[in-house]
């Protein structure tokens, strides 16, 4: 094993450029960041001083743990990637599965091995998640492009470019607003507006009270539970309705 302290100074970041095992990443009590090789040596681990922080690569499975408040920019990291508890991630390149739990802000550009984020105020995806995506007690995501599908629960406000498989959303607080849904669409107790451009399978609702507008949809529609007074609903499904509502709706 071999592990480096390395001083942080004031208004400095953290950046892992070049990770080539699994890394984790998580937040301590110390001012310093501790990087830990447990099967590695020295050889293993560069760290060079760049403009506005240090720059760190391994070449072996990495531990890192950093003071919860300083920013991580991860360039690239080859295997699977876990970040627990900091406030701000940055992450540009992941080729395994990315597991986000308690971070405040994340903002993803690719990751080919899915990712799975819990307890976050907000995930902006600005590029494409290539595999599936789960997302549970996330405030506000912004999400441009998942090639998988995507299971979201206790979401704020889920929007969305384009899904490429299945769209799994309840327990939604805000809006719901999808380009496009390349699978299908399941939806339960969405507390406002949901707009999805395009579902090209089917669609089931249940209990989206705040309307809903889905002009295009290639197979059947399901729509049931309860329905939003003075709310506007708009399906154009290709095959068949049925609708499972309230007595006096």
């Amino acid at each position: 094993m071999f592990e480096l302290r390395i001083e942080i100074q004031e208004g400095e970041s953290l950046t892992l450029e070049k990770l080539l095992g699994n890394a984790s990443i998580a937040a301590w009590d110390e001012a310093d960041v501790l990087v830990k090789l447990p099967s590695g040596e020295e050889a293993d681990l560069t760290v060079e001083q760049a403009e506005g922080g240090p720059s760190v690569s391994a070449r072996r499975n990495c531990e890192v743990r950093m003071p919860a408040g300083l920013a991580a920019k991860v360039r690239e990291a080859k295997g699977n990637l876990a970040v627990k508890g900091i406030s701000s991630l940055d992450a540009e390149q992941v080729r395994g599965k990315l597991n986000l739990s308690d971070v405040g802000q994340a903002s993803l550009s690719e990751v080919y091995g899915g990712l799975d984020a819990k307890g976050l105020s907000l995930v902006s995806v600005v590029g494409t998640i290539f595999g599936s995506a789960g997302l549970k007690n996330v405030e506000r995501a912004e999400l441009q492009n998942v090639r998988g599908s995507l299971a979201a629960k206790a979401v704020g406000q889920l929007h969305g470019s384009r899904i490429g498989g299945n769209l799994g959303a309840k327990d939604l607080e805000g809006s719901l607003n999808i380009d496009q849904v390349g699978g299908n669409a399941t939806l339960k107790n969405i507390g406002a507006d949901v707009s999805l451009g395009q579902v090209a399978g089917n669609l089931s609702g249940k209990n989206l009270v705040g309307g809903a507008k889905v002009p295009k949809i290639g197979g059947n529609l399901i729509l049931g539970g309860e329905i939003g007074q003075g709310c506007s609903y708009q399906f154009s499904p290709r095959g068949n309705a049925i609708l499972r509502l309230p007595e006096g709706a």
